[in-house]
């Protein structure tokens, strides 16, 4: 009987939504309707097997992995999406105007909690770093709090020393954040304090700091490279061509034998592993304005501005490109986050793109 009852509410489905179910796909994502979304997604797959032609493809992949989600104006000030960060199914964005609010992947659901207001980059969400108590939100001119158990913001006071003004990348350490800072120097932010480190007076304008999990922070600058700093912040270029790292928007993949950078005018690079240091050999591929980048089951994602999306087989490292005519609405991607199965693409002036894993795996 509850086989028969599954057969009939099957049967039913195709009915109520036929040969044109696939172009209704967006107006049942809409209304939450699980069941019959998979229901449609399973009749496209099966008519995608069928079709040859590159186009018609292509219009049929769009339709079944990708989602576009605008931004509601009434909750933003501002569509230019500077941070993208993931907590459980809920994605945090912050704004270049200071916008700060939540996407329920699972709920379909908007929350503001900051809204933005016109300034000279000073309030852009630079980097949003997410812990089990609390999210932190860095700011070129401030830092804000989200606490998960009182469901409130904090707002830390921050001097505005000379030296060490421009908060522009962060990483989780210990009780808080430590900070690169445009003018010098690392700056070390707690709930209750803030200092500054000051081993790295020669690294000016770090806009890229990464945890490598062995002890040690990598931090890029914009114009002198990357570089190791040790459980003492004392820092030692990447590289013998360090500038060649300038301006990185993205390290991914293993630091004790190869990783992956993109970087933001220079493209994508290889830093192979060779005793203390590594030696860079860049990719030859025509992106080159990185802007963010994720590992996804062995392989790296990176985001562009003006060229979409560039993937890069985690063995070969041969890449595949994806833009207008792949089908993604936008080809100026500002930030990733990965969100099993979906990756989350922020576009440049238009809210966020939702893409199932298996739009890159199908031909």
């Amino acid at each position: 009987m509850k086989y028969s009852l599954v057969l009939i509410f099957f049967s039913f489905s195709c009915l109520c939504y036929g040969e044109d179910s696939i172009l209704n796909l967006q107006k049942i994502r809409s209304r939450g309707d699980f069941i019959s979304e998979q229901y449609v997604i399973q009749d496209g797959e099966h008519k995608l097997s069928l079709v040859s032609d590159p186009t018609e493809r292509t219009i049929l992949k769009r339709q079944l992995y990708l989602e576009d989600i605008s931004l509601p104006e009434s909750l933003f000030f501002d569509t230019q999406i500077s941070a993208l960060s993931a907590d459980g199914d809920d994605i945090w964005l912050g704004s270049r105007s200071g916008d700060i609010a939540r996407y329920s992947l699972s709920e379909r659901k908007w929350t503001s909690f900051v809204r933005g207001e016109e300034s000279l980059a000073i309030r852009m969400v630079q980097s949003i770093q997410i812990e089990s108590e609390r999210i932190w939100f860095l700011s070129y001119g401030s830092v804000a709090i989200y606490s998960k158990r009182h469901d409130r913001f904090i707002q830390l006071s921050i001097p505005d020393d000379q030296e060490y003004r421009g908060l522009q990348s962060a990483v989780l350490m210990g009780q808080g954040l430590i900070s690169g800072t445009q003018s010098s120097n690392l700056r070390r932010i707690r709930l209750d304090s803030q200092s500054v480190i000051q081993q790295t007076p020669s690294l000016r304008n770090i806009t890229f700091l990464k945890d490598l999990k062995n002890g040690t922070l990598l931090a890029g600058t914009e114009m002198d490279g990357l570089f190791i700093l040790d459980e003492y912040f004392q820092p030692r270029p990447l590289s013998e061509n360090n500038r060649k790292t300038s301006a990185v928007r993205a390290v991914l993949g293993d630091p004790d034998v190869r990783m992956i950078g993109g970087s933001y005018g220079a493209g994508l690079f290889q830093l192979v592993r060779q005793g203390e240091g590594y030696d860079i050999v860049f990719l030859h591929t025509p992106v080159q304005w990185i802007t963010d980048g994720v590992e996804i089951k062995g392989e790296y994602y990176f985001s562009s501005l003006g060229q979409g999306l560039v993937v890069l087989d985690g063995e070969t490292l041969q890449s595949r490109f994806y833009g207008i005519s792949e089908g993604l609405s936008g080809l100026d991607i500002n930030a990733l986050v990965y969100v099993d199965p979906y990756l989350i693409c922020a576009v440049q002036g238009q809210g966020i793109i939702k893409i199932h894993e298996n739009y890159f795996k199908t031909p």
